[in-house]
């Protein structure tokens, strides 16, 4: 499904990925850990497109990414970051319909790349930037899209089939993620944070991806919060048999959600496989040193 083929990342002269080759299962969850700075980051971004590789490829489904399949690899994965990045000025519900609305409105090519980010100059150039910021967290995009109300609106779009199907798909995302509906017409500020890393994860889902990318989704959440949305992520991880890259600080967290975690230091991988084989078969000093700095698996 995924693959990086000796793929690397340097930003003037630093850096942030060292060649590397890693495979990610079909229909698994691999949680990558490590340090700040590791290099985790680098790799969703890479995967997504969001960055271009220094060397190497990445593979989605057997193909190389790059500008001619961009669009097509964005819309089969879902990109969930901290906070849920929510654009404050729309409501829940719109924040979930959003990207979609852009996406299957095939008589607006432009909204629809900026909504994924594409690299090409177009005209409205603050949705794309909107729209990317949010999907990145970007404060740039926050602001920018405070003069954007609907960028897609009634009046332009083409197909009511189209989004009476979104609307239902709202609703059922609703139920998947445990959320009441009734928050949905709430704004972003109105909402704890575990209710907007909620929807966060419903507007990943919208288009039923195959490839799902979390950037440390839980990382701000208190503990009960956090463990609540854990047990539900387990669950819909399950429940969606989507390919999951999850990124993480928490040892137990990626031991609870991954079936493989892959643990880096500056921008390599030191080592994979499951919990057991950290604990009682580690590669080097360095595994021994993060395993024992992780005190939330005392509880393991």
């Amino acid at each position: 499904m995924v693959e990086l083929q000796g793929v690397s990342k340097n930003y003037d002269g630093v850096v942030a990925l060292r060649p590397t080759d890693l495979q990610f299962a079909e229909g698994k969850t691999t949680a990558l850990i490590g340090p700040s700075g590791c290099g985790k980051s680098t790799l969703l971004r890479l995967i997504i497109g969001l960055i271009s590789p220094s060397s190497g490829q990445v593979l989605f489904d057997g193909a190389q990414v790059g500008p001619g399949n961009l669009l097509e690899v964005r819309r089969k994965t879902g990109y969930v970051i901290q906070d849920g990045g929510l654009f404050p000025h729309l409501t829940a519900r719109d924040n979930v319909q959003l990207v979609a609305k852009l996406v299957l409105d095939e008589s607006h090519p432009r909204e629809m790349a900026g909504a994924l980010g594409d690299q090409a100059k177009m005209k409205n150039e603050a949705i794309q930037d909107a729209v990317r910021g949010a999907l990145l967290g970007g404060q740039q995009g926050r602001s920018q899209v405070s003069g954007i109300a609907d960028p897609v609106g009634a009046e332009s779009s083409r197909s009511l089939e189209k989004y009476g199907a979104i609307s239902t798909r709202v609703e059922e995302l609703a139920e998947v993620v445990r959320i009441p509906k009734d928050l949905l017409s709430r704004f972003p500020g109105e909402l704890s944070g575990g209710q907007r890393q909620r929807i966060g994860l419903m507007r990943a889902l919208m288009l039923k991806p195959k490839v799902l990318l979390l950037d440390e989704p839980l990382a701000a959440l208190d503990p009960m919060v956090r463990s609540a949305l854990q047990t539900d992520l387990k669950r819909i991880f399950q429940e969606l048999g989507a390919t999951v890259i999850l990124v993480t600080h928490d040892m137990g967290e990626a031991a609870y959600l991954g079936d493989t975690i892959v643990l880096l230091r500056e921008g390599q991988i030191v080592q994979q496989g499951t919990l057991e084989d950290f604990q009682q078969r580690p590669k080097e000093q360095f595994v021994d040193e993060f395993l024992n700095a992780q005190r939330s698996l005392v509880a393991l």
